[in-house]
């Protein structure tokens, strides 16, 4: 005999809770509501406590946005009961096979139970990190959600680029995001300014800030380019009808690379605790051992897994880890 408790978690309000025996997938009594204090944990342990039959085991399915569910998973864990979290796919598709119209808290928690019953090979156990694990696991995810943010913020400021001065970008490649590249940016994003410059002149400001000897088709591409965008927008502002205004686009633009520099920084920084995280775990470096695999790669696998013993098998490890 076994009890099924389906939890849907809430951020801003309490968490809903349906009960289900496991052998006859019979809902037991009323949906209820508890909170995420000591208060709310008696509230919901009495409510099994009054439905449990002798010697029934109990197991936890639980589901929430973001790291929400940590708190009550630590909790339950913590009293020695399994823990589980389906997939989000298998969760919304035994939602909608119980009811295709509607979307409730309890709807929810009534969903997360029945995956335990319908799909047990989808719900894996929940793995909480201790000691070290915590930190890696805390800065793997960190640096994943700053270089997304980088790569967003690179875009950005490639648009920025191309709107007041289009074929730029195209025409320099990578160069634009240099050292070089970002004080020009910052000083001369106004196509004006260049051609008033100067190609010589504009040469010898990118050489002062360029650690490579500059190539002339740089220089070149980067003032021909200018000159275009501004052939491109004479007329248009003669006409009074510039969509643009230059200067507070400088001014962003030297917003966007202020935070790109600082992320850049951060990163930096993150990587280097991932390598002291991976020295205390393994202080030979067995990891990098393997074919293409650094720090940051050994870092993320490391977090993935976590404990390699909570896998009784090869083949639910590689299962875990989509080999």
């Amino acid at each position: 005999m076994a009890l099924i408790v389906g939890i849907d978690l809430g951020r801003k309000s309490a968490h809903d809770v349906i009960l289900l025996r496991r052998e006859s997938a019979q809902q037991l009594g009323r949906a209820f509501r508890f909170s995420s204090t000591p208060s709310g944990l008696d509230t919901l342990f009495g409510r099994i406590a009054a439905v449990q039959q002798a010697d029934e085991s109990i197991a936890f399915v639980l589901d929430a946005p973001g790291k929400a569910w940590m708190p009550i998973a630590a909790a339950l864990k913590n009293r020695g009961y399994p823990v589980y979290r389906p997939s989000s796919y298998r969760v919304r598709r035994m939602r909608q096979a119980g009811d295709r119209k509607n979307k409730s808290n309890r709807i929810d928690a009534l969903a997360l139970a029945r995956c335990v019953l319908t799909y047990p090979q989808d719900t894996q156990e929940v793995f909480l990190p201790q000691n070290v694990q915590v930190q890696l696991d805390h800065l793997v995810r960190q640096r994943d959600r700053i270089v997304d943010s980088l790569r967003r913020r690179k875009q950005r400021i490639q648009d920025l680029c191309e709107a007041i001065n289009p074929g730029l970008t195209q025409a320099t490649g990578g160069f634009l995001l240099t050292e070089a590249g970002r004080a020009f940016l910052r000083t001369y994003l106004d196509p004006r300014a260049v051609v008033r410059l100067g190609k010589k002149r504009l040469g010898t400001f990118l050489d002062n800030r360029y650690r490579l000897l500059l190539d002339e088709e740089i220089l070149t591409a980067i003032f021909l380019a200018c000159k275009e965008a501004v052939q491109l927008y004479k007329p248009i502002r003669q006409a009074g009808q510039m969509p643009l205004d230059e200067a507070l686009l400088q001014e962003d633009m030297n917003w966007e690379l202020d935070q790109l520099e600082r992320e850049e920084q951060r990163v930096l920084h993150l990587e280097n605790q991932l390598k002291a995280c991976n020295k205390i775990l393994d202080p030979q470096d067995a990891f990098l051992s393997l074919p293409g695999i650094q720090h940051i790669t050994a870092a993320g696998i490391r977090a993935c897994i976590g404990n390699i013993d909570r896998f009784n098998s090869l083949t639910k490890h590689r299962g875990f880890a989509g080999l």
